[in-house]
């Protein structure tokens, strides 16, 4: 991914805040991951960032702002089936952050379905289904 790109993802990441934790989740150790995945995506370190946003979607698997973060990162990737499954699902998830993460999905819609016009093996799948 380019560097303006690069920059794009990062501007584009949104922190999990403390409030949106789920119930007996573990909340420093949910803050410190993501935090961390924020850090390591900053630096370009997106696998690692994967992994730690993970990590803490296992504490709590309801927060839409983490699945946006997943969904900047696998974007950043090329990862592009998986970054429309998790901004589908941090949208389905984000009422209180729906605005941001829209802006997100959308930005990356406009993208992504020229990217898919432009794959053959999507335009054959397309005229057999």
């Amino acid at each position: 991914m380019s560097g303006s790109n690069l920059g794009r993802a990062a501007r584009f990441l949104l922190p999990v805040l403390v409030g949106l934790l789920g119930a007996g989740a573990s909340p420093g150790n949910l803050q410190r991951q993501t935090e961390f995945g924020i850090e390591l995506a900053r630096k370009g370190l997106w696998q690692e960032a994967i992994f730690r946003w993970k990590r803490s979607l296992a504490i709590n698997p309801y927060s839409a702002i983490l699945h946006n973060n997943l969904a900047v990162a696998y974007e950043t990737l090329g990862r592009y089936d998986e970054a429309a499954r998790e901004y589908e699902r941090a949208l389905e998830l984000g009422r209180n952050r729906y605005e941001e993460i829209r802006e997100n999905y959308e930005s990356f819609m406009a993208f992504y379905s020229v990217y898919r016009e432009s794959r053959p093996e999507e335009k054959e799948q397309e005229q057999d289904g």
